[in-house]
């Protein structure tokens, strides 16, 4: 066998390439061929692992996502698992072991973080490999007669293809405090636009009054799955979504919000009667894998200065799951302590539960009475509800 590694594929290899996609999927045949086709072509910033028989028959491929994470507005390097397919006659564990081994090869060469997207089908599947479920697919539900009545001047129409670069200055404002988001560049936003296009999907605009774009959203009826809006607006946008779901679904009692709890609009309607529902899935939903812990925890690094100096915490010297940090005269040293490779997954799927801000540091540690340590951790690494945004599921 061999494996390979692809930023620029050959027409015949992309045939190759879609077709066992749109056999290893639970897809109409055809219909695998146009969506997996789509995908291929229009992606940007991906890149193939792939692993040929010595006869040069293609047996497995997994195509990766060159994207940027939103950390609370840094941007770190991270790669999203995209299709991962084997031939069904070569499904042992030879391929998708040379699969995944090009996997993490990319990952530690290229990425501080490496994505999966939920699939029920593959839960507990990456959890050895130390992925971890991060997002609580939390979602706000608010009664509709609670939300204000007033003369908001907001309206909603389709957003145009020219307009895109308006809505993807609103989407940064809006998201850089949800963790769990990924930052788009223009060429990511007219695909994403494109792809919801073929889904017979529509992004939308919100304008003010005089036809200026001051948010958008996507919505399933009085289901909003992602929304940005200037913030000085969050009041007249509550008013115009009683509007807008009396309208688009006449007989809804309430409005749900799947943005992320931590979103601008779900703290301005926290005011208000309201229920939150949210599930954990420490081995499936959607996935997180730190290439290197101390690496990530340096690029982190001036957040969690600034944390530990609004806090007014006081010197200290702790080490914990392998990792050394020494706070002083308000710099943070990280090291890397000494530890055993056999827990190796442990550790990190314990600091993936802090830095994402999955669980409180005491849940993490295991510890009914908060230790120093534990003040220390929780300092730094606040809960912070992560959700993926619903497009970056694409």
């Amino acid at each position: 066998m061999k494996r390979e590694l692809k930023r620029q594929i050959s027409a015949e290899e992309r045939a190759e390439i879609v077709e066992l996609f749109a056999r290893s999927f639970p897809v109409d045949y055809s219909h695998g061929l146009e969506s997996f086709g789509f995908l291929v072509d229009c992606t940007p910033d991906k890149a193939y692992v792939t692993v040929r028989s010595d006869a040069g028959e293609l047996l497995g491929a997994l195509c990766l996502l060159d994207r940027q994470f939103n950390y609370l507005g840094l941007s770190l390097p991270a790669t999203v698992m995209s299709c991962m397919a084997v031939r069904l006659e070569f499904r042992d564990f030879s391929v998708t072991e040379e699969l995944k081994a090009g996997l993490f090869e990319y990952l530690d060469a290229h990425s501080d973080v490496c994505l999966g997207i939920a699939r029920k089908v593959m839960d507990g599947y990456w959890y050895p490999y130390g992925y971890l479920g991060f997002t609580n697919f939390g979602r706000m539900s608010v009664d509709l007669s609670k939300l204000p009545i007033r003369n908001h001047g907001l309206s909603v129409t389709a957003l145009e293809d020219r307009s895109v670069n308006e809505v993807a200055a609103l989407h940064r404002e809006t998201y850089t405090g949800v963790m769990g988001g990924l930052s788009r560049d223009l060429p990511l936003w007219r695909f994403l636009v494109a792809k919801l296009k073929r889904e017979n999907r529509t992004l939308e605009a919100i304008k003010d009054g005089p036809g200026r774009i001051v948010g958008y959203l996507l919505a399933v009826a009085n289901n909003i799955q992602e929304l940005a809006i200037a913030p000085a607006l969050l009041g007249d946008c509550a008013a115009m979504l009683r509007s807008f779901v009396k309208e688009r679904a006449p007989e809804a009692r309430e409005l749900h919000l799947e943005i992320g709890l931590t979103h601008s609009l779900s703290h301005y309607l926290r005011r208000l009667p309201h229920s939150v529902s949210t599930r954990f899935a420490w081995n499936g939903g959607h996935l997180i894998r730190v290439a290197s812990v101390s690496r990530l925890l340096r690029k982190i690094q001036p957040i969690l200065e600034n944390r530990l100096s609004s806090a007014q915490i006081g010197d200290f010297d702790v080490s914990w799951e392998g990792i050394r940090l020494v706070f002083a005269s308000d710099t943070l040293d990280i090291t890397d302590a000494a530890t055993s490779a056999a827990n190796e997954t442990t550790q990190r799927h314990q600091w993936e539960k802090l830095i994402f801000g999955v669980a409180d540091a005491s849940e993490v540690l295991g510890e009914k009475a908060a230790t120093r340590l534990t003040v220390i951790l929780r300092v730094m690494f606040p809960v912070q509800q992560p959700q993926v945004p619903y497009l970056d599921q694409s």
